[in-house]
């Protein structure tokens, strides 16, 4: 699901995460326009948390918001706060948080795997289209976090992709 990090949460972001949540869909949240100004990061987070995604983790450090310097890296899967957002909704993991050991990058990875699968956790992503930063991050969570469809024989890669576009009036 691709949020602004200027416009944040809109109406028809409620409307198709709240699809989502309904049809039990694992997802991934990218927070794409990283570069354009008034871009925010914390506060959008917070706000996608309240709204949308209560337990929206972050995968991605930004910094330089609203300017072409702007860069997004992925964070490292043994990285206490991702641990400590991670143990927030998955008993297991807090678990392991309280009594040790310590996880693993690898279990922390299967953990986050197996709670976006369950629709417990929403990874969230941040980046630019238009520059390509955080993209290489979005695309290895995809492939490490999102489920492995159904293989059907002979059946070609397929999706859908939905886009909102404003026209010159705003509308």
């Amino acid at each position: 699901l691709v949020l602004s990090a200027v416009e944040g949460v809109q109406a028809q972001t409620r409307v198709l995460m709240r699809t989502i949540a309904d049809m039990r869909l694992p997802a991934l949240l990218f927070v794409n326009k990283i570069d354009r100004p008034g871009a925010r990061n914390a506060e959008l987070l917070a706000e996608v948390r309240r709204t949308i995604a209560p337990n929206a983790i972050s995968m991605t450090r930004t910094s330089d918001l609203g300017g072409r310097a702007a860069t997004a890296v992925a964070e490292h899967y043994d990285d206490p706060a991702l641990v400590e957002a991670l143990a927030e909704t998955d008993d297991r993991v807090l678990a392991r948080v309280v009594d040790g050991p310590p996880l693993t990058a690898a279990e922390v990875a299967g953990a986050l795997a197996a709670g976006t699968a369950a629709g417990r956790i929403h990874p969230l992503y941040a980046g630019s289209a238009l520059s390509g930063a955080g993209i290489s991050a979005l695309l290895e969570g995809i492939v490490r976090l999102l489920p492995s469809a159904p293989v059907v024989a002979a059946a070609q890669p397929r999706g859908t992709v939905f886009a909102v576009e404003r026209t010159a009036s705003g509308e």
